[in-house]
C-alpha cells in the first residue's frame, strides 16, 4: 500500500501538524477530515489508532519493537535498491562479505554492487562534471561494465576470456562468487587502481604488469586472509616453549634445617642440583 495520502496539500495548511485533526476528547475529527480530506484517505486515517495518553516517539517501520538497527537499515536499503533498479541484481553479499581480501577491496565490490563506483556515466548522474570517455581506449562512454571487461585493454588482463556473457556486471559476481573467487577480485582491484594511476598520475600500464599484479595480489591474501593461512600461524603460536622439571624437598632437624634441588629439562634430563654442605 502507498503509504503517501492521495489529497493534494493546501498551501494554508502547509505547515498544520496532526493535532489539529483530533477532538477534545483524542478521537479523530470527523467533521475537520471531511473538509479537507478525499474520502479514500479519511478511511486510511480513521483506521490509524491514536492515543492522547502516550506521549508521541519515533517508530522505525518494519520492526516489531519499532527500534532501529544498523543492520535493519542496510537490509532495507538494499532489498529497496535492488527493487528500483532491476540492472542491479546482485544477491551473494554474504560471500562477498567472507573473502579473503583486504577490507578496502571489499569496500571497492560493495560500491561495484551499489553502483557508486566513481566512473563517470555514474559521475554525470549525480550532476557532477566528467568529460571524456574510457581512460584505456577511445570508447566515448566509461560505464563499470565497459571499464572491467568490455574494454579492449583490461579484456587482455582476463587473458582475452568474455568475462560479462551478456550480464551485468552485479550477475556477473554473482556467478563467480560461487566459485573460486580471489583471482576475479584481484583482476578488478588492479584495472581499478591502473585507471586512478592513469587518471592522477599519469602513470601508464601494461597487460603484463597487471597480470602480475593480480598473481601478487592472490599471493598475499592467501598468505595473510586464508582459513589455511590462519590454522598455520594458530599451529605455531601453540607450539610454546615447556619449561624445564625443578623438584625440591626440605626438613627440619633438632640442629637445623636441610633442603636439596634437583633440575631436569624439558625432556626429563638431569641439569643441575643443589643442597646444603
Amino acid at each position: 500500500m502507498n503509504a503517501n495520502l492521495v489529497t493534494p496539500v493546501i498551501d494554508n495548511f502547509s505547515d498544520a501538524k496532526v493535532n489539529g485533526l483530533i477532538n477534545d476528547s483524542g478521537d479523530w475529527d470527523h467533521e475537520v477530515l471531511q473538509d479537507l480530506f478525499l474520502p479514500a484517505d479519511i478511511d486510511r486515517i480513521l483506521a490509524t489508532p491514536i492515543s492522547p495518553h502516550i506521549k508521541d516517539t519515533w517508530y522505525w517501520k518494519g520492526d516489531s519493537r519499532g527500534i532501529y538497527s544498523v543492520r535493519h537499515g542496510y537490509h532495507m536499503l538494499t532489498n529497496s535498491y535492488l527493487t528500483v533498479d532491476p540492472h542491479l541484481q546482485f544477491t551473494e553479499w554474504q560471500r562477498l562479505w567472507v573473502l579473503p581480501i583486504l577490507p578496502k577491496v571489499k569496500n571497492f565490490l560493495w560500491r561495484c554492487m551499489r553502483n557508486v563506483l566513481p566512473v563517470r556515466e555514474i559521475l554525470k548522474t549525480k550532476h557532477v562534471w566528467a568529460s571524456g570517455g574510457c581512460p584505456f581506449c577511445t570508447y566515448d562512454r566509461e560505464t563499470m561494465e565497459h571499464h572491467f571487461c568490455l574494454c579492449p585493454m583490461v579484456n587482455q588482463v582476463w587473458n582475452g576470456s568474455i568475462i560479462l556473457n551478456n550480464e551485468s556486471l552485479a550477475l556477473m559476481l554473482n556467478r563467480v562468487l560461487c566459485g573460486p573467487s580471489l583471482g576475479e577480485a584481484a583482476c578488478m582491484w588492479a584495472i581499478w587502481n591502473a585507471r586512478n594511476n592513469l587518471i592522477w598520475k599519469e602513470v601508464t600500464f601494461s597487460s603484463i604488469g597487471l597480470k602480475q599484479q593480480v598473481a601478487s595480489y592472490c599471493e598475499l591474501w592467501n598468505l595473510n586472509y586464508s582459513k589455511v593461512a590462519n590454522t598455520t600461524n594458530v599451529v605455531q603460536i601453540t607450539s610454546v616453549w615447556v619449561p624445564p622439571q625443578v623438584n625440591v624437598d626440605a626438613a627440619i632437624f633438632s640442629d637445623g634445617v636441610g633442603y636439596g634441588a634437583i633440575i631436569r629439562d624439558h625432556t626429563g634430563r638431569f641439569v643441575s642440583s643443589q643442597c646444603p654442605d
